[in-house]
């Protein structure tokens, strides 16, 4: 089962964390929030209720262009997941009309597709914008001492630590001094405590 077989709520909660490879940048996912098909369809949103889970969508909505990701809604088509915030080099791009921004996709009605990558990211393709044939690779990951999965479970909190003591140091060099140095989940709890007070 791939990341995109998820509904609306789950996915919101999955994309919290990931490493998104957009052209040369890696850009990682700090909030998002999933939507389901009954708010989708009308207005700007509607093109995504026919859309493939994992296709992406940008609507302009006011002032402002959004990053949207089409995923299921039960066993149909037509949930979405608006990508609220990203990091990239150590920048915390907050809103979404920043994230497209910070992303350069500025044209209403932009369409494109985030590829899974047997690394754990995800890559995304669109007009103007291709994937890496051979992204840059999180080159720390194998010195880490944590499993991924623990890290995934506590993502929401390192998020949170990162926000409010790491901005302008990159989210993945955090994330891999924590699992470096963390030898277990009560050293993780421990450090992450430390952080936020």
């Amino acid at each position: 089962m791939g990341i995109f077989d998820l509904t609306f709520k789950p996915l919101g909660k999955e994309l919290i964390g990931k490493i998104m490879v957009v052209g040369q940048r890696r850009v990682t996912i700090m909030d998002a929030q999933g939507y389901p098909k009954a708010e989708n369809d009308t207005g700007v949103y509607k093109p995504v209720v026919d859309m493939a889970p994992g296709e992406v969508f940008v609507p302009r909505h006011r002032n402002a262009f959004l990053f949207l990701v089409a995923c299921k809604d039960g066993e149909e088509r037509g949930g979405c997941v608006l990508v609220r915030e990203i990091e990239i080099d150590g920048k915390l791009y907050k809103g979404p009309g920043m994230v497209t921004q910070a992303l350069g996709i500025q044209t209403h009605g932009a369409t494109g597709k985030l590829h899974e990558r047997d690394i754990g990211e995800l890559s995304l393709s669109m007009d103007g914008i291709a994937p890496p044939a051979d992204p840059p690779r999180d080159k720390a990951a194998k010195a880490r001492k944590m499993s991924d999965a623990l890290l995934k479970k506590h993502m929401p909190n390192i998020v949170k630590a990162w926000k409010k003591t790491g901005q302008g140091t990159p989210f993945l060099d955090l994330l891999n001094k924590l699992a470096a140095e963390c030898a277990d989940e009560v050293a993780l709890r421990k450090a992450l405590k430390d952080m936020t007070g």
